[in-house]
């Protein structure tokens, strides 16, 4: 199955399903709805074989469309910093993107 898809697991957290197939899927979420870690990743547990997910740095949504390059690449440093700690011995690679698809980072947790 291959689409865009917007699914919503919990009430507070919501991704966007990119890719699903039998072997993996990748996500899109906020940068907002991935502060909490823990949750978040509980959160998606409920998709089978996530190894992609994509951070969404910047959001229309929370008015933070103006936000600098060099501002995107200090909240993806800070998010990183946090996360290379929290993921490590998953098998996921998470990229962190502004609303342009832009990459400011990258981080593969990989067994």
């Amino acid at each position: 199955m291959v689409g865009h898809y917007y699914v919503q697991p919990t009430y507070k957290f919501s991704v966007f399903l990119l890719q699903n197939t039998d072997l993996t899927a990748t996500v899109l979420c906020e940068a907002n709805e991935w502060n909490e870690l823990p949750p978040s990743l509980a959160s998606l547990a409920g998709f089978a074989g996530v190894r992609l997910i994509y951070v969404w740095l910047g959001s229309i949504r929370y008015n933070e469309r103006g936000r600098s390059k060099k501002g995107f690449a200090e909240q993806a440093r800070r998010i990183m910093e946090r996360d290379g700690r929290l993921l490590r011995g998953r098998d996921l690679t998470v990229e962190y993107i502004d609303y342009d698809g832009h990459r400011y980072g990258e981080i593969w947790t990989g067994r």
